[in-house]
Formats: structure tokens, C-alpha cells, sequence
């Protein structure tokens, strides 16, 4: 099943193509064509096609608390309190893992989605938003963010538990931080003291890079750095580095506008997942509390609440 979401673009950004290039490298094992089921589009009822700038205008909070998962400075979980239980999600205590985007790049860290994590916990959520090294940091890139976004949901995850407060447990990846979001599935499907894990959400998630690094847009043109080499010189790192999930026990939901200038629609087609479409959306729509795709992505937390 396959939920599909538009974003729109990263400031900088130029479009992406709309007829991606080729590439030298298969990927039959990775993306079989077939129909995806389940696939629902949402006309626009809020903002769309907000711009990244805009996102420094939103009421924000700082953390509750914050979590060590490793030695490094970058490697930290922030942590947002619920504010209070919203009537519209769910009686019971939830918590939200987010894994921020930004093309992979250690330009764009955790902070850029402060009013996310502040409307969320207006909503009731509990946040554990994880921080990570990218491109540009010493041990970033592939697959060094990888291995921290893993360890940083785990920790998160068994801090979750032993706190024993927590019915519902989302893990959600906005962009390039929903592709690291996707390739942590091994993790997910861990027990954690009887945890409750009830979706992985992608908000415009990257789920092909060997197509996403033949495109031309600056975040496009960002994945071989990340990579460390192109689709032609590491084939098998790229194989490596998409997400599949016809295996996992776990429901997937991707969520992606139809106007993303910096993550094309075909994103949101991935064997086993359910798309959601967002007319017009644009690829900062998720971060904005008064976008069509934020309350999209509400509907989507309370119809897999437990």
C-alpha cells in the first residue's frame, strides 16, 4: 500500500526534474511494478506550498530534555513534553521519533522543524526528535548516519519503554531523514519490554536514490556526496541504500504532495507502503501547523491509534 505526499522545495532549490534520468544500475529487485493499493488523494483544505523560510515564523519551545546516544556532540535525542491530551488524537499518552531532513547535509540540523515539534506537543505528542551526523561531519555520510539514526531510535525506543508511558509509538522521517527512516526498519521490529510501534510515516521520503542521484535539483545533486561515489561507481552501496520493505510487519505509510519540487511523486510508490497525495503540497507543508499536509498527517496518527 502506498500513501503519497508533495513537499515543496528547499530554499536554494532549484526543481526537480519532472523525467528523471535513467540510471546504469537495476533496481527490479528493490522496486516491482505493480498497483499499490490504497493510494488516497486529499484535495487542499490549508496552507500549501510553504516556503522553508517561512518555517522561522512558527511558534516553537525548547526541549524538555535531552538524550545522549553517543559520544559525539551531534549524536543527541530532544525531547518535547506533551503539553496536554487533544481531543482529536487520542486519550492515551503518544510519542512521536522524527528524523529530520535536509538533503543529507550538515546544513540543515534538527532545528529547522522547532514549530513541528511545538505543534505536535500542543497536539499531545511526546517528540523525540534525533539528531545525527551528515555529510559534512566527521563520521556522516553513508553509512554513518545510518548507523546513528538506528542507535538513535533504539535508544529512544527504550527510553520510551521504560518510561511506560507511552501507548502509541510513530516514527516519522521528513525527506532524505525519511529515507534514513525507512532503511531502519531492522530496528523497529525489535522487542522493547512490549512496545507498541504502530507506523512508520515518510513525509516526503527519498525511497530511490540511484534515480534521486541522476536528478538535478541541489538536493538531487547532493546524493553522491552523501554516497561518497555515483550509481556507476558504487552500485552496490546505492542497491544497499534503499529502502525495502516487503518484510516488515509493520504498517508504512508515505505521504507526499503532488507539487514536491525537491522530492518527485514517484517517491511515494514503494511496494508495501500506502500513499496518501496531497493536491498542491509542497515539500514543507509537514512542518507547517496550519498546512493541509499536517493535518493529513494528524488523520494518519489516528487511524493507526491502538
Amino acid at each position: 500500500m502506498t500513501t503519497l505526499i508533495t513537499l515543496g522545495a528547499l530554499q536554494g532549490c532549484t526543481s526537480a526534474d519532472s523525467t528523471p534520468k535513467s540510471s546504469t544500475v537495476s533496481n527490479e529487485k528493490i522496486r516491482i511494478e505493480k498497483p499499490f493499493a490504497d493510494t488516497i488523494e486529499k484535495v487542499s483544505s490549508g496552507l500549501t506550498q510553504v516556503a522553508y523560510k517561512d518555517l522561522a515564523t512558527l511558534s516553537t519551545s525548547p526541549p524538555s530534555s535531552v538524550i545522549t546516544y553517543g559520544d559525539d556532540p551531534l549524536q543527541r535525542i530532544y525531547h518535547w513534553q506533551a503539553a496536554g491530551v487533544n481531543e482529536r488524537l487520542s486519550a492515551s499518552a503518544s510519542a512521536v521519533i522524527y528524523i529530520h531532513g535536509g538533503c543529507w547535509l550538515n546544513a540543515y540540523d534538527y532545528t529547522h522543524a522547532n514549530g513541528f515539534y511545538h505543534a505536535l506537543k500542543e497536539k499531545g505528542m511526546n517528540v523525540y526528535a534525533v539528531e545525527y551526523r551528515r555529510t559534512g561531519d566527521d563520521g556522516g555520510g553513508w553509512p554513518g548516519s545510518l548507523n546513528d539514526v538506528k542507535s538513535g531510535i533504539e535508544t529512544a525506543l527504550k527510553h520510551i519503554a521504560v518510561k511506560k508511558q507511552h501507548s502509541n509509538v510513530f516514527v516519522v522521517g521528513h525527506s532524505a531523514g525519511g529515507h534514513l527512516a525507512l532503511l531502519s526498519t531492522d530496528v523497529l521490529q525489535k522487542q522493547y519490554d512490549g512496545l507498541n510501534i504502530n507506523a512508520v510515516v515518510g513525509l516526503a521520503a527519498i525511497t530511490d536514490i540511484t534515480s534521486y542521484a541522476n536528478g538535478d535539483n541541489s538536493c538531487q545533486s547532493a546524493t553522491n556526496s552523501f554516497m561518497a561515489a555515483t550509481p556507476e561507481q558504487a552500485p552496490v552501496a546505492y542497491f544497499d541504500a534503499t529502502p525495502v520493505i516487503t518484510n516488515v510487519s509493520l504498517p508504512v505509510v508515505l505521504l507526499q504532495g503532488d507539487a514536491d519540487s525537491i522530492v518527485p511523486q514517484k517517491h511515494a510508490s514503494l511496494e508495501g507502503a500506502k500513499a496518501v497525495i496531497i493536491a498542491n503540497g509542497g515539500h514543507f507543508d509537514w512542518l507547517h501547523s496550519q498546512s493541509t499536509s499536517f493535518n493529513a498527517l494528524l488523520d494518519v496518527f489516528g487511524e493507526h491509534y491502538e
